[in-house]
């Protein structure tokens, strides 16, 4: 990538500041903050837009400048005639400095530099999501040629706070919800940390479950709970539903996850978060984890169950689960699906029934 292209020398005409404060002393500000009227920061990306049409005679002396900024003021009705006078005055008399500004790919948005350096006919991606020190993409087929460019520029653009960029290669899939990813630029270690809800999260982004889009349904989630709640997730990947419960809720929370690189981690995020007297981790099987709770008449009031793709599956083991135990109120279960059809709700309930009077389906 030629970084030339995107990187100008910009010379423009301030006011010192000696000046300024000069002028903020005479009489409060009043008349700072007129002159400031005319003489305002533009913003980069409006310099940026309207660079390679400025006349550089015209940025390069400082007659003509004052000249713009005289009409400017006659032609302004807000203030009368002695206010107009009395701003060209401050202006012949203000001391104008030359000062260069440097513009590199940092200060560019994302959306013009691809402009600049990708085909007309390809449409550049216009949102990533990122996860800690790792940017995520989910390219495009038409953008695939391209994705070691969009890489390095996204790479450039956010470090020192990003170290590597990845696309995801192929679907979510299997028993530990993890995915295909290829380096497009930066570190090959993907081990990150993560900040959600007031809680701090270690993961390998590689080799466990992780999604930062479902941040506002899990504090939505965890907003409905209280002291008395005894959380169950069957699913729990690193902690984000068990952890904050009981760091921001108080609860006693169990944390399950059947990956036990999960698992791990799930155990060493709710130490650094100071919850190991409220919540336990394991490595089961979900029915397995909740029949086991069960058995140690450990009666959980809300079970959560975050697996879409597989999560009514898993729903027969509720099926007498409470029999001889009838005086025990029984949990409200959080139980996620994908609905893709047109009407997405009824076929929520159709997966619930069948998961609930079906044994599970392995596969």
């Amino acid at each position: 990538m030629n970084r030339c292209r995107l990187y100008f020398a910009l010379q423009l005409f301030v006011c010192s500041q000696s000046t300024v404060k000069n002028i903020q002393v005479e009489d409060g500000g009043r008349k700072r903050k007129l002159l400031l009227r005319y003489l305002t920061e533009l913003p980069v990306e409006e310099v940026l837009e309207d660079f390679e049409h400025v006349s550089p005679e015209f940025i390069n002396r400082e007659k003509e400048l004052r000249e713009y900024l005289y009409r400017t003021i006659s032609e302004d009705t807000t203030y009368n005639s002695n206010t107009s006078q009395y701003l060209k005055q401050l202006l012949r008399s203000a001391e104008l400095e030359s000062l260069e500004i440097s513009y590199d790919i940092r200060n560019w948005p994302l959306n013009k530099i691809l402009r600049r350096l990708l085909p007309e006919i390809v449409s550049w991606p216009s949102s990533f999501e990122t996860v800690g020190r790792i940017i995520h993409l989910n390219l495009r087929e038409e953008l695939l040629p391209y994705r070691h460019l969009i890489g390095n520029i996204l790479l450039m653009k956010h470090y020192p706070r990003i170290k590597t960029v990845v696309n995801k290669v192929g679907e979510t899939s299997g028993p530990f919800r993890t995915f295909d990813m290829e380096i497009l630029s930066g570190e090959s270690n993907l081990i990150t940390e993560v900040k959600e809800n007031g809680c701090v999260y270690e993961l390998d982004y590689e080799r466990v479950y992780w999604n930062s889009k479902l941040e506002a349904e899990r504090r939505r989630v965890i907003e409905t709970f209280s002291s008395c709640d005894i959380i169950a997730d069957a699913f729990a990947g690193v902690g984000p539903f068990v952890i904050p419960a009981a760091k921001h809720k108080g609860c006693v929370a169990f944390g399950n996850d059947l990956n036990p690189i999960s698992t791990e981690f799930l155990s060493k995020n709710i130490r650094r978060n100071g919850v190991s007297h409220l919540v336990r981790a394991s490595c089961l099987d979900a029915c397995t984890f909740v029949k086991q709770l069960i058995e140690e008449e450990v009666y959980f009031t809300k079970l959560i169950m975050n697996y879409p793709s597989k999560s009514t599956e898993f729903l027969h083991v509720l099926k007498g689960l409470y029999k001889g135990r009838e005086d025990r109120p029984l949990p409200i279960v959080y139980c996620y699906i994908f609905g893709r059809g047109p009407d997405p709700f009824k076929d929520a309930l159709s997966a619930v029934f069948e998961g609930l009077t079906c044994k599970r389906r392995r596969s």
